[in-house]
């Protein structure tokens, strides 16, 4: 099933699940995770032992709603930030941006260095580049757009929450970090369908010098025909040190009669030959073997990069002033004023402001 296919059906079998096992999107267990699955008992042996396995950097959100534990992580994944180790380390490249910038050429950590490194590898902007654009934002629709921003708006300070509960999005942080946003817009394909899968193959392809995407996509860039990047990719925590998680939690349903065999499909799948066999065919686990296993590392560099980036990473929010509020809710209407934005259907100051009446009306009236 597609992404908004698989969400209208666990809508639908929350009453009555004909399933035993159900995978939810991470963003989505707040809103069905009650209504779909049985919590768990973690002092059972089995499940005790399963989670043993995991990587100590896999935060509570792909387990909890609340203080219960409802999930497990199933593939979780993180945004990281992608690079060309070949243009980075090219001495003909680091002279020319240092006779530019008076600084050296490095894998930007601001939110500022990612435009000035992004604009550097944009042709229009530099003839000498070697790619024909320095980045890729990825908007194709209110989700991926709202995934895409909301980094930049955790960087420049920007908070969800009031102190009072209320959501609130039309505030100077947001509005300095869509500047930033569609500053960057300038040094990508602008183009306003992209998607994660788009913007990795065109890197793949060598068109752009940097990718920022979420790790379970990445596997593209050296599975995929064609690839001219394979050994040369670099990479490194997204610029500004906020990224958001992503992945999939799995969970027993509350309709299942099999509550044990679930727990032992669930062994099955965490046991280290299972978890190592999904990661080499681009997934991911949250088991510790796999960020250890060297081949793994071989094959794709950035394993490691994903457990540090899930000891950061976050994605879930639960405030107890405002128990209406939905991750998903929030993130289609700020992804709708970004969008907007980007094609210039709106300026920021007008998306903001009707951003943030829509969000009056789901969460703080």
């Amino acid at each position: 099933m597609g992404y908004d296919e698989l969400y209208r059906t666990a809508e639908q079998i929350s009453q009555d699940s004909p399933y035993d096992l159900i995978r939810l999107d991470l963003l989505w267990l707040s809103d069905l995770g009650k209504q779909l699955f049985s919590p768990l008992n973690m002092d059972s042996p089995e499940l005790k032992t399963i989670v043993s396995e995991f990587s100590p950097n896999i935060s509570d959100e792909y387990f909890k709603i609340g203080k219960t534990v409802y999930a497990l992580p199933f593939d979780p994944s993180v945004q990281m930030l992608y690079y060309r180790t070949d243009l980075f380390e090219d001495v003909k490249i680091k002279r020319e941006f240092y006779e530019r910038h008076r600084r050296q050429l490095t894998v930007p950590q601001s939110i500022e260095e990612y435009c000035e490194v992004a604009r550097f590898f944009t042709r229009k902007y530099n003839p000498n580049s070697p790619t024909d654009f320095g980045a890729t934002l990825v908007f194709g629709a209110e989700l991926t757009a709202a995934c895409d921003y909301l980094p930049w708006f955790m960087a420049h300070g920007g908070k969800i929450f009031d102190k009072h509960g209320r959501v609130m999005i039309n505030t100077p942080a947001a509005k300095k970090a869509l500047e930033n946003y569609i500053d960057m817009f300038n040094y990508t394909e602008r183009t306003p369908n992209m998607w994660w899968r788009k913007a990795l193959e065109n890197f793949a392809l060598g068109n752009t010098a940097l990718v920022s995407s979420f790790s379970n996509h990445a596997s593209r860039m050296v599975l995929g025909q064609g690839s001219k990047v394979v050994g040369k990719i670099g990479f490194a925590a997204i610029p500004g040190g906020h990224p958001l998680l992503g992945g999939g939690v799995v969970g027993i349903s509350k309709d299942s009669k099999k509550y044990e065999e679930c727990v032992q499909v669930l062994k099955w799948i965490y046991q280290a030959n299972i978890s190592s066999i999904i990661a080499y065919l681009g997934g991911n686990s949250p088991c510790q073997n796999v960020y250890e296993n060297e081949d793994l590392q071989t094959l794709y560099p950035w394993i490691k990069g994903i457990d540090d980036g899930l000891g950061i990473g976050r994605r879930r929010n639960e405030n107890r002033r405002n128990p209406k509020f939905s991750d998903l809710k929030y993130e289609t209407i700020l992804g709708a004023a970004v969008r907007n934005v980007a094609m210039g259907v709106a300026d920021i100051d007008t998306a903001l402001k009707e951003a943030q009446g829509l969000l009056d009306h789901e969460f703080n009236e």
